[in-house]
């Protein structure tokens, strides 16, 4: 990723409203994760060892998520809504 806003948009398409895991979160959700995941990342009482910021990848996305998850409350959606999601008749 380039830039902040480029992760929170990539984060937004999977989590954000019509994305692949649909929570209907908001941008600025994601952007308030993104900086606690961070935020996390550098305070010794709080970071994994080894956790590091991966420039904007997938594991940065999924530990965002957790973080959305965590938060705000979001859980994804049922077996037989992704299902339905995914129908292509």
């Amino acid at each position: 990723m380039h830039n902040f806003q480029e992760f929170v948009d990539y984060v937004f398409s999977f989590y954000g409203a019509g994305g692949l895991y649909d929570f209907g979160c908001s941008k600025e959700e994601i952007a308030f994760a993104t900086l606690k995941y961070l935020d996390d990342l550098e305070n010794p009482d709080t970071s994994v060892p080894g956790m590091t910021w991966g420039n904007g990848d997938s594991l940065d996305r999924e530990r965002v998520r957790d973080y959305l998850m965590e938060i705000y409350g979001y859980e994804y959606a049922s077996q037989q809504d992704r299902v339905n999601h995914f129908d292509i008749r």
